[in-house]
């Protein structure tokens, strides 16, 4: 039946856990969760609550969801899935201040580091977890088989139909599974067109070396780990290509899709952080969160009023955009430079730690120019490191930003 991992202890499971009562009961206390969650939301609280709201709503459906849909039967765990993704779409609404259009919800529930906030896609998880299951308890199976002296052909005995309808989920999205259980781009065909976002999927989901197609039938090799993983990755992948294909005659909102992605954007969603004067109050959040989804966040002209280091100098005074991509690219005040001091400071402890001789702030007359208007400037480059052996280095960093 599997099993579950708890201080590294590993509890095979009994006929009860996959009973349909316990399931029942859990995904009954999930929806009642939300509902309080979203009753929490709409009341008026001293303290933030905006930030604890989402992260219960993205480790209780991570973790809670994921677990019956490797045990369960879809058909018990569909009517769930369907409230679930209503009430959690009905709460992002809340944490974001906004009514969020399609496009926005699909991006609700791409991870973090491809632009979204985190929230498992329920269709997806529901999908592919019986292939999971199917593909890493196979082995065990077998290996049972054999010890209680058993034909190995019992193993025919469970039953691949859930596993073959997972296959032809991710068939539909232009994906196949090898016999290791990875996850790759499906082959075109000359008899089917291929959209353009699948072509773009081949740079983003590897084919594993020397991989055979699956036959849910055979024998399997060996153990299968952390099938799920890479089956509910490749579907998030996809995700955001057909999202950004779905964009695609709005440059602006497939710049900032893309900008929000990367390794490490977005963790401050999901991490509260450990000092009360830098935590995020409701109206913070819910502001991040709204500027990550693209939402507008001005109903009326407003001009910025970011003040220069020199008080006498009148501020900003440059007029805002809906959205607010000027409040990130305006170069008065300490948005920018956060930005670029931390990339020299990352880059002078590079060279630090290649024994090489760094230093800042460094006047290289050979670089100097004259502007437009004929007047000298000198190059003062943040980074140049040199050491033995080794070529010298002159690096000026530039922070710039996509819609800018």
């Amino acid at each position: 039946m599997g099993s579950a991992v708890e201080d590294g202890i590993s509890h095979h499971l009994g006929p009860f856990a996959a009973h349909s009562a316990p399931i029942q009961k859990r995904l009954e206390q999930a929806l009642a969760l939300h509902t309080q969650l979203k009753r929490m939301l709409c009341s008026h609280l001293a303290c933030a609550v905006k930030q604890p709201a989402l992260v219960m709503t993205v480790r209780v459906l991570a973790h809670k969801f994921d677990f019956d849909a490797r045990i369960s039967s879809q058909d018990i765990l569909r009517p769930y899935a369907e409230q679930l993704s209503q009430l959690v779409s009905e709460l992002c609404e809340l944490v974001a201040g906004h009514t969020l259009s399609t496009h926005q919800h699909t991006q609700v529930t791409l991870p973090l580091d491809l632009g979204g906030l985190g929230v498992p896609n329920l269709t997806h998880l529901l999908s592919t977890a019986p292939l999971a299951s199917y593909l890493q308890t196979r082995a065990f199976v077998v290996r049972w088989l054999a010890s209680h002296q058993l034909p190995a052909s019992f193993a025919t005995s469970v039953n691949p139909l859930p596993a073959q309808t997972a296959l032809g989920y991710l068939h539909n999205l232009h994906l196949d599974v090898t016999a290791c259980g990875k996850a790759c781009v499906r082959t075109p065909s000359i008899h089917e067109p291929t959209p353009a976002w699948a072509t773009e999927a081949l740079l983003h989901i590897t084919t594993p070396a020397n991989s055979s197609p699956l036959d849910l039938l055979a024998p399997p090799a060996n153990d299968l780990t952390k099938v799920q993983g890479s089956l509910f990755r490749a579907c998030n992948i996809i995700t955001q290509l057909q999202l950004l294909h779905a964009m695609r005659d709005d440059l602006g909102a497939c710049t900032r899709l893309r900008s929000a992605g990367g390794i490490g954007n977005g963790m401050w969603i999901l991490r509260f952080c450990p000092h009360e004067h830098a935590s995020l109050s409701d109206t913070q959040f819910g502001h991040g969160i709204a500027f990550r989804l693209g939402l507008t966040l001005l109903s009326s002209p407003q001009a910025c009023c970011h003040q220069p280091q020199h008080k006498s100098t009148a501020p900003c005074g440059r007029p805002l955009d809906p959205l607010l991509h000027h409040a990130v690219t305006c170069p008065i005040g300490g948005g920018r430079e956060i930005l670029h001091s931390a990339v020299v400071n990352a880059l002078f402890q590079c060279f630090r730690d290649c024994y090489l001789n760094p230093r800042r702030e460094v006047h290289v007359p050979a670089l100097s120019t004259n502007n437009a208007a004929g007047k000298h400037e000198d190059a003062i480059l943040d980074v140049v490191a040199w050491g033995p052996g080794a070529p010298t280095f002159h690096i000026d960093v530039t922070i710039k930003h996509p819609h800018h």
